[in-house]
């Protein structure tokens, strides 16, 4: 009854546009049958060990669970209320809107997106763990990545893997091809990969998510595309209590965005990769002619949120060397043919292409946010926290703790498609604490022998890292600045390789 009232008031929302949805302060109970009956086959391994081929591409038909496409100068005010969503969906659809506000509002799942065990005993090849539920639990289910959780050390402390499970009766299971000594350690199952977010935003324009809290979901936790001007104000993503693990891979996730993205007294923390991922994609041009381009995104995955990424006629684009992912010219949009079918789209621009395109990228510069990520704490998951691909960012007087990667990285990734170099980045008065790496600068590509990012300030830092190779690691940055920064790290503080117009004060 929860799932179906909450749908009529959203449709009522889009209907009656300056409508605020106020909730009664109380958990709702949230299921639709068939998002159900999805997780049950994810644990069942109906879409194999690795579900994410099977799940995560265009044309899945998956469920919607509060749906607000189109809604125009709407609040959904939760009052502290819990939202218990039932089976693998996508909690929240922000699609076409503006004007869209949702705050004090607890997202969970009824059965997490992950299986919580401990061990309980090891050999040579295989660990042992028990289950405090056996809910879904069986030989077949994925397990993706088995995060640990030292308990003596207050965080996860190393990834592992596993290949044959097995059931040792009750709720005990074995898992060979790892091994981990920590009896009593937690260990996290991660069922799945990429699926839908929890909370979706697409073409959207002013955007707030004020208060949220979301605690488990089968993917992402907030995924934006393609929309502009977002603001995070104390969102946060973490783990319900007593648990150690949140979303199942990034905590947010924005591409192709405009505007300013604004992150406000958020904290992340238990999540399987990134907090925060901000990125335009890097087209490949598949046939050109003059002035005249096709060009798609052949990201590993595809694009974040399934749906087609593609430049608007008046946008600015750049020319990007495949090779070191250095742009070299800069062309207007003058016409955009998306094709939704076939996930493509024709253009024509305001000069010729070279003729050997396949050396070459293209990436929408216009779709590229400023980032303000301020007054955040981040702890406690894989990967790095606030990963970097955009021009104009502040990120300032955050907290970074026990973080299984960088705290900052600052790239531009020409595998995952994922870019542009960045520009015009402060960094300021962070600090940075135990974690395996403090400020990270780099140009993932074939051959990374340019300086491409331009303009990154790092000062009045404090980073604290004594298993870190280095506190602050620069490469291919044109015009480098630290000043005032206290740093403490395993080998040399800091590493420059390959930059030009450097300042060290």
């Amino acid at each position: 009854m929860d799932m179906e009232r909450l749908r009529l008031a959203a449709e009522h929302l889009r209907e009656h546009p300056g409508t605020t949805l106020t909730l009664e302060p109380r958990i709702y109970h949230l299921y639709d049958e068939k998002a159900r009956q999805l997780q049950r086959d994810v644990m069942a391994g109906a879409f194999t060990k690795n579900p994410e081929p099977l799940l995560f591409n265009y044309g899945y038909d998956y469920v919607r669970g509060i749906d607000l496409t189109g809604a125009r100068d709407v609040c959904i005010d939760g009052q502290g209320a819990t939202l218990l969503f039932d089976g693998f969906m996508e909690n929240f659809t922000l699609a076409r809107c503006k004007n869209v506000t949702l705050k004090n509002i607890t997202i969970d799942l009824a059965r997490k997106a992950y299986s919580k065990g401990v061990v309980m005993g090891y050999g040579v090849n295989h660990t042992d763990a028990d289950f405090d539920e056996q809910s879904m639990l069986c030989e077949a289910m994925p397990t993706l990545r088995i995060p640990v959780y030292g308990k003596g050390e207050g965080r996860f402390t190393v990834i592992k893997s596993a290949g044959r499970v097995k059931r040792l009766g009750g709720n005990a299971y074995r898992f060979t091809g790892m091994r981990h000594e920590g009896i009593g350690d937690e260990i996290y199952l991660t069922h799945s990969y990429h699926f839908r977010p929890s909370i979706l935003i697409y073409e959207a324009e002013n955007t707030t998510l004020e208060n949220v809290c979301i605690h488990s979901h089968c993917s992402m936790g907030v995924v934006g595309h393609r929309s502009r001007d977002i603001l995070l104000k104390g969102l946060r993503v973490v783990p319900s209590p007593g648990e150690a693990m949140s979303t199942n891979t990034d905590a947010t996730h924005f591409a192709s965005c405009a505007g300013l993205l604004r992150f406000e007294n958020c904290r992340f923390e238990g999540q399987g990769d990134d907090a925060t991922n901000v990125h335009t994609y890097y087209h490949s041009i598949t046939k050109a002619k003059g002035n005249a381009c096709t060009a798609l995104v052949k990201a590993p995955t595809g694009t974040h949120c399934q749906k087609l990424d593609y430049f608007n006629a008046g946008d600015t684009i750049e020319l990007t060397r495949v090779k070191n992912l250095v742009p070299e010219r800069t062309y207007r949009v003058l016409e955009s043919r998306p094709d939704f079918t076939h996930m493509r789209c024709e253009y024509v621009l305001d000069g010729a292409l070279p003729a050997d395109i396949e050396k070459y990228f293209l990436a929408d510069v216009t779709q590229l946010p400023r980032l303000e990520f301020v007054d955040c704490h981040v702890k406690n998951h894989r990967a790095r926290s606030v990963l970097v691909k955009t021009r104009g960012v502040l990120i300032e007087n955050c907290l970074f703790e026990d973080v299984m990667g960088a705290a900052i990285s600052i790239a531009a990734e020409g595998w995952w498609h994922e870019g542009v170099t960045a520009e015009n980045v402060t960094i300021r008065g962070n600090r940075i604490v135990n974690c395996d790496g403090g400020i990270h600068i780099a140009v993932d590509a074939a051959k990374p022998d340019t300086p491409a990012h331009k303009n990154i300030t790092i000062e009045e830092n404090s980073i604290d890292c004594p298993d870190a190779e280095h506190a602050v690691s620069a490469a291919n940055v044109d015009g480098l600045t630290l000043r005032g920064n206290r740093l403490r790290s395993r080998g040399r503080a800091v590493s420059i390789g390959n930059c030009v117009n450097v300042r060290m004060d």
